[in-house]
């Protein structure tokens, strides 16, 4: 039986129970998930704008990306943080921002966890 206000979400294949309109960003760290983030980081005022932290949501077997700072969960879904899909997102984004701010330690950082290419090829 679900406890009132708790919703159950499938992350990466691991059913967890979590408050209803919880944003899926903190539900993730909650749960372990390391999620990249720019516009979350430590330095950083949140912006919800930076889109590293996008993940994968199934419902009603369709998926798409969202922005996990910003999505609150409303009803069950499944989500994927590391498919190919969103991989794929943040390697070229991440290419993006080297390109724009090559020598910033941060974006330098996030670019290599994402596996972009090096920040040299952008000088």
């Amino acid at each position: 039986m679900m406890a009132a206000g708790k919703i159950d979400i499938t992350i990466d294949g691991k059913k967890v129970s979590v408050v209803k309109g919880a944003y899926l960003l903190g539900v993730l760290r909650d749960n372990g998930v390391q999620v990249p983030t720019l516009c979350h980081h430590k330095d950083l005022t949140p912006q919800g704008l930076c889109r590293f932290c996008v993940v994968e949501i199934e419902e009603a077997g369709r998926r798409r990306l969202v922005t996990s700072c910003n999505y609150p969960v409303r009803k069950e879904i499944s989500v994927h943080t590391a498919s190919d899909r969103v991989k794929e997102h943040r390697k070229r984004l991440a290419e993006i921002y080297l390109g724009r701010w090559p020598n910033v330690p941060v974006i330098k950082s996030l670019a290599k966890l994402c596996g972009a290419s090096d920040a040299e090829k952008y000088r």
